[in-house]
């Protein structure tokens, strides 16, 4: 088995970049569950297939990250009731029961994944390896990834405003 963990390696170090990978994981089963409920928040049925294949992303993102921590012996906790993640899905799910699509897509791609690709950016280059590209343009939530995210939300607003929906 590879390790992240070096011999020389303290244990505050690796405490910091298990907890990375905890974060990474739940993040991704935050996304996943947002996106789910995105769906039951829209009548068209392509935007509900369209917010599905967003949540399997999401799913198939944490499924990577527990690969890669199985991959190198470390023991992550997944906490979707932690402060932060906890708010985010609470917010989220408020603009979800007032099917406010639009707040809900804000709260998913600007709040979510911004705080992840600033994440995985910095600490995939802080612990190299693997890592090191995962917050980069082809990497597991990178900045081309949020970019993508970021113009198709636009564009869904943009949709939705001009049919007169919102």
């Amino acid at each position: 088995m590879e390790t992240l963990i070096q011999p020389s390696m303290d244990i505050d170090k690796m405490n910091i970049i298990t907890d990375v990978f905890s974060q990474a994981i739940t993040g991704e089963i935050v996304g996943m569950s947002n996106f789910a409920a995105l769906a039951e928040t829209v009548d068209d049925v392509h935007e509900k297939m369209e917010a599905v294949e967003h949540a399997n992303s999401e799913r198939m993102h944490a499924e990577g990250f527990l690969g890669l921590a199985a991959k190198y012996g470390l023991k992550t906790i997944t906490n979707i009731e932690g402060v932060y993640w906890k708010n985010v899905r609470d917010r989220f799910l408020e603009y979800a029961r007032k099917k406010d699509f639009i707040a809900c897509l804000i709260i998913q791609e600007v709040m979510l994944e911004s705080f992840a690709v600033s994440m995985y950016r910095d600490a995939g280059h802080a612990i190299g390896g693997d890592l090191a590209g995962a917050g980069v343009d082809g990497g597991a939530g990178g900045t081309g990834v949020f970019v993508i995210h970021a113009g198709k939300t636009i564009g869904v607003i943009e949709d939705r405003e001009a049919l007169g929906g919102g």
